[in-house]
């Protein structure tokens, strides 16, 4: 067992187990987003601690510790079947976000978003094509387009938008943190 270096969202990829504190709700971070879209098991400190005292890793009942399921807003908990949905994602070589291209407007990231370069492993762990804050002008051929504004959309990010091309579809920074922690991908009706 190796514990990654949580600071540098580069080594976000590499994880395979989700360690979360069952005595606090899970928040909706980066590092938890990317857990969820890479990791194959969520577990506890009480399962680590008891990994560590005997000197191997020790098998797990669940996917995920009960305890972790508490959160009572819905789309803030992990649960088994997100964590399965991403497992049967990546068994097709796929993530929830494949055939996906998400760029993010400006004034987005780093506000009470994550980071420009969090949002960026966020979305490429989730099997997206980046663009950062190049919003195309038009749709890629075989991509669903997607844009994330802030929460909600500003006036100015609705003027911008109002440019671009059809088919482009304006989400908020919400449901990325929900598509990803529910595993689910929901385009409905665009946002914004």
């Amino acid at each position: 067992m190796t514990l990654l270096d949580t600071e540098n969202p580069e080594e976000w990829g590499k994880v395979t187990h989700l360690l979360v504190d069952e005595k606090v709700s899970t928040k909706r971070t980066a590092k938890v987003m990317v857990g969820i879209c890479r990791a194959k098991h969520v577990c506890t400190m009480a399962w680590l601690q008891t990994c560590l005292k005997k000197d191997q890793v020790q098998p797990l009942a669940s996917l995920v510790d009960p305890k972790v399921r508490r959160n009572p807003e819905p789309n803030k908990r992990i649960t088994n079947e997100s964590l399965e949905r991403a497992c049967e994602l990546r068994k097709a070589g796929k993530s929830i976000l494949s055939d996906c291209v998400v760029s993010v407007c400006k004034r987005v990231a780093g506000e009470k978003a994550p980071s420009l370069c969090e949002l960026r492993y966020m979305v490429e762990n989730a099997g997206g094509i980046w663009l950062g804050e190049c919003v195309p002008e038009k749709t890629m051929q075989g991509k669903r387009t997607i844009v994330i504004t802030s929460d909600p959309c500003t006036r100015a990010q609705k003027k911008f938008l109002e440019s671009r091309g059809e088919g482009v579809i304006t989400k908020t920074t919400s449901w990325l943190f929900d598509t990803l922690m529910l595993q689910r991908l929901d385009l409905g009706i665009p946002e914004g």
